[in-house]
């Protein structure tokens, strides 16, 4: 294997924690300290765990201070994650995100820990959007006498397929 070649999968995600796998062949020689050396001084991580018998990396971090996407697009950076090459959410494979939307979606990450902590935790942007767009549904069935661009059946839809997409109880919803 070529020593500067990436070592780690992303296994498994939530907020506050990842998990990555090395694979047999990489656990050998510097692979599992290059991955301990590229996450251990970075601001918000916790705890990196490392189990060597089982290629497991897990690190725990603060979401408040770092994202995991931060946090693997840092890896990758650092050429110790490799880019997932097996079917992603859903057995999909899925192409690179491009540098816009990781914005993008960073930004409402911020946007929606702000307004957590701002509310000290009562009201994200999870619940937010969602109530807003029911608010705006049912302004527009009980007050709207001419057609809408966008019926208030659609926002009440749009409401409720979002709210259950961003507070699934399987924990597989995410902001993405």
């Amino acid at each position: 294997m070529i020593p500067d070649s990436p070592t780690a999968a992303v296994e498994s995600r939530v907020p506050g924690r990842i998990r990555l796998r090395v694979p047999r062949g990489s656990r050998r020689g510097n692979g599992l300290a290059r991955i301990q050396m590229v996450f251990e001084n970075v601001e918000g991580i916790r705890n990196i765990d490392i189990n060597p018998s089982t290629g497991s990396v897990l690190i725990t971090h603060d979401p408040n201070i770092i994202d995991s996407e931060d946090l693997i697009g840092l890896g990758r950076s650092a050429n110790v994650i490799r880019q997932e090459s097996q079917g992603g959410r859903n057995g999909i494979q899925w192409p690179a995100m491009s540098t816009g939307a990781r914005q993008i979606i960073s930004g409402f990450r911020q946007f929606d820990s702000a307004m957590s902590r701002f509310t000290g935790g009562a009201i994200d942007a999870k619940l937010a959007i969602p109530l807003l767009l029911l608010g705006l549904s049912l302004g527009r069935a009980l007050f709207s006498a001419s057609k809408a661009p966008t019926p208030w059946y659609s926002l009440l839809w749009y409401s409720y397929s979002m709210f259950m997409h961003w507070h699934d109880p399987t924990g597989s919803g995410s902001l993405d």
